[in-house]
């Protein structure tokens, strides 16, 4: 799925969050409500920002959003419209397996995402 509609300003924003996620080691437990009741600070901004429409594609196959995930490999190669896919997965995998969405962070998948976002972005 190829969002069309994200402007450059909506996708440097989002990219600004990598000042966080390169961070050596990332933790981010101090950011967790409760029992993963949700996320405070720039995590729940980030999840926040992340559950707005534009960034969601509404027709994803999670099985193929899965696979990306699963080999980190293979995010190298996606294009923007794949970006959305795997983003939406791992926000709508939170309603599941709560906690999903601090994995992706702690594992670097959220760091590698924004990186190949920044490459596949069309700012001009």
């Amino acid at each position: 799925m190829e969002n069309q509609s994200l402007t450059p300003s909506e996708i440097k924003s989002l990219l600004d969050y990598r000042v966080h996620l390169s961070v050596e080691n990332v933790d981010i437990s101090e950011f967790i409500i409760g029992d993963y009741d949700g996320y405070s600070g720039w995590v729940g901004e980030l999840f926040g920002q992340l559950n707005w429409a534009k960034w969601l594609d509404y027709i994803y196959k999670p099985e193929h959003a899965r696979r990306l995930v699963e080999n980190p490999e293979l995010i190298e190669q996606v294009n923007l419209g794949e970006i959305v896919t795997i983003l939406t997965f791992i926000i709508r995998s939170e309603r599941f397996s709560v906690g999903s969405f601090a994995e992706a962070i702690e594992d670097g998948t959220m760091l590698r995402l924004l990186n190949r976002l920044e490459l596949v972005a069309n700012f001009d």
